[in-house]
């Protein structure tokens, strides 16, 4: 009506309120600008003022998602009136019997919607029939000047000992306003086939770190982030040993792939005519051990070999305790640390100590020598 009626240039609307709000209706109505500022309390309405008549230059951006449908966020698909019951009788409880479903994990905000947006882009997962355009109003990280910028990263480094990166780049103030640019840093990581198969929660874009540089209107200036980066495993431990490799536009990670794998242990027998392992039962208890490290280091292990047995040595059923011997790189995460080999004969198979004597040769080839060394054999 008011756009309609003719009276007025621009329609410009004031938002008032601490929350994000459905904003899908500002086309509807042909709303030129809007302005969100949140609780101001009564210092705060004359910065209000002040920006509405041109006297202050906006330079604020938005940390939520404004969305064009906010049914369509899944958030809403679990939010509802929840009452603690039991056998259908309501629970007295001191805070409160309400709840909440939480089921989205990390995909709220703008690390759902830029999540699913790349999984459209990709055709990869479940992203289904989803219009970026069409679900988002004002994106995270959005905010707009009475002046424009052009920013530009020129490199990123990464130091080792401080563990931290260094984002340098400038930013121009092409317009005629002075005002502030709010830098914003982001990082992406590939969605990898271990990700996949693991359910991991990764969003497709996250802010790393951010800024805000006064420049004068045609001036330039200089930035530096620098942002902590770590590697978390599912336990929020450090991840050691990662490396780093950077340029203007990636940063290449290098991560020891912790790998967990159950070894059988084995003892290195050697067999002679008569003594075989077809002749003994062997059992080793625990028959393996399960190990955990970089994959580099145990992915190719097959089993973990606990001592040489010659099989000729022995004179009868044996058993006995050896150390088990943890693969280098690893860690036995089964608690043994100790095995035990029980070797015993089958049926109807002896050793017996015996002595010979006057040993010689029969049948030797003609025109060989055969000279006996010894005349006693035990």
């Amino acid at each position: 009506m008011i756009n309609e009626s003719g009276q007025f240039d621009k329609i410009v609307v004031l938002l008032n309120g601490a929350m994000p709000m459905e904003l899908g209706w500002l086309e509807e109505y042909n709303v030129d600008a809007c302005l969100w500022f949140g609780n101001p309390g009564y210092y705060g309405l004359p910065g209000v003022v002040n920006i509405l008549t041109g006297d202050a230059n906006p330079s604020g951006h938005t940390v939520n998602t404004f969305a064009a449908d906010s049914m369509a966020s899944p958030v809403m698909q679990n939010f509802g009136d929840f009452t603690f019951t039991f056998d259908g009788t309501p629970v007295d409880q001191q805070f409160g019997t309400k709840y909440v479903v939480y089921a989205e994990g990390i995909y709220v905000g703008y690390k759902y919607y830029e999540t699913r947006y790349e999984d459209v882009i990709l055709d990869q997962g479940n992203a289904g029939d989803f219009d970026y355009a069409a679900e988002v109003a004002y994106p995270f990280g959005y905010g707009l000047s009475y002046t424009e910028f052009d920013q530009k990263i020129d490199s990123v480094t990464y130091d080792a000992e401080k563990d931290i990166f260094t984002v340098a780049g400038t930013v121009t103030n092409t317009g005629d306003v002075d005002g502030k640019a709010s830098v914003q840093v982001y990082v992406q990581s590939p969605y990898t086939e271990y990700d996949r198969q693991n359910g991991v929660e990764k969003a497709a874009v996250q802010l790393a770190d951010y800024d805000k540089i006064d420049v004068a209107a045609g001036a330039t200036e200089s930035f530096s982030i620098v942002s902590e980066f770590q590697l978390i495993d599912y336990n929020g431990e450090v991840i050691e040993n990662s490396t780093f490799r950077t340029n203007v536009e990636t940063v290449e990670v290098n991560v020891p792939i912790l790998m967990i794998k159950e070894l059988p242990l084995e003892i290195d027998f050697t067999e002679s005519p008569g003594s075989t392992l077809a002749d003994v039962d062997v059992d080793i208890d625990p028959k393996a051990i399960t190990v955990s490290g970089d994959s580099r280091s145990i992915g190719r292990l097959e089993k973990v070999v606990l001592t040489e047995i010659d099989l000729s040595r022995l004179t009868g059923d044996t058993s006995f305790t050896v150390p088990i011997p943890v693969p280098a790189g690893s860690t036995s995460v089964s608690g043994e640390t100790e095995a035990t080999v029980t070797i015993q004969f089958k049926d109807g198979v002896a050793t017996k100590t015996f002595e010979a004597t006057h040993i010689s040769y029969v049948d030797e080839p003609e025109g060989t020598l055969v000279t006996v060394v010894s005349n006693a054999l035990e």
